[in-house]
């Protein structure tokens, strides 16, 4: 990628672009319940805790057929069920900019021909959704306000910071577990959410996109209760 600058369309398309920027990443998760992992793409995840406990998790990736809609010929010819082919994320090409960040991502669920794609975008879960949207935060790209636009190092990396707050049609990976924990995704998420005036919710947060990667290294709340996101990345792609 070159001539990436920092502008508000940059930080959507970095957001946007983390399956297609890395293969291999092992980073340390500090706060609380510290973990160190690795990933490697596709489908393979590895996670050390504090005291030593080990998770290993893989994905493969499903190929499977399924009723779609069934169809005939004009003539009442033999009725075909449409196939359902799954694709990891770097097997399919997205619209990219001019820096080489992406402007659009394919469909996760898309026609093609008389059959269907389906596209695998998301990696091996550690605890919750929380996990898979830092790794790969899509859903920061969208129906977010921007603001306060800077680059900054983190543990010595190259990032993009940026003050984020979510609108209406913000669609996190997973709503019991956004990276932008607000109002807005709790209402969408529980069909028998109320007000709580026992809950304070951050007004927006600040968020720190690592440049090689796009992954979401750093979050934090500016208030309210939120969490709060420390990582760490060690080594990308068998290097720095």
């Amino acid at each position: 990628m070159v001539g990436m600058d920092l502008t508000e369309d940059a930080f959507r398309a970095l957001a946007r672009s983390s399956p297609w920027l890395w293969q291999s990443l092992h980073f340390t998760r500090h706060g609380e319940e510290p973990v160190e992992a690795w990933v490697n793409r596709p489908g393979e995840l590895r996670v050390v805790d504090a005291d030593g406990r080990q998770t290993i998790e893989r994905e493969d990736l499903g190929q499977a057929r399924g009723v779609v809609w069934m169809s005939s010929t004009a003539d009442g010819g033999p009725q075909r069920t449409p196939e359902i082919i799954h694709r990891w994320p770097h097997e399919v090409e997205p619209v990219r900019r001019s820096d080489g960040l992406v402007a659009s991502r394919p469909d996760s669920f898309a026609q093609e021909g008389d059959d269907f794609v389906s596209i695998d975008y998301g990696d091996p879960m550690y605890t919750n959704y929380f996990w898979v949207a830092m790794l790969d935060p899509r859903e920061l790209s969208e129906s977010t306000t921007i603001s306060d636009l800077r680059v900054d190092t983190h543990h010595g990396r190259p990032v993009w910071r940026a003050r984020i707050r979510p609108v209406e049609g913000y669609d996190p990976t997973c709503g019991c577990c956004a990276l932008l924990w607000s109002e807005i995704s709790d209402r969408d998420e529980y069909d028998d959410w109320e007000p709580d005036p026992e809950r304070s919710y951050p007004s927006a947060y600040d968020v720190a996109l690592d440049v090689r990667t796009g992954v979401v290294v750093s979050l934090e709340p500016i208030d309210g209760e939120g969490s709060a996101l420390d990582l760490e990345i060690l080594e990308v792609d068998g290097g720095r």
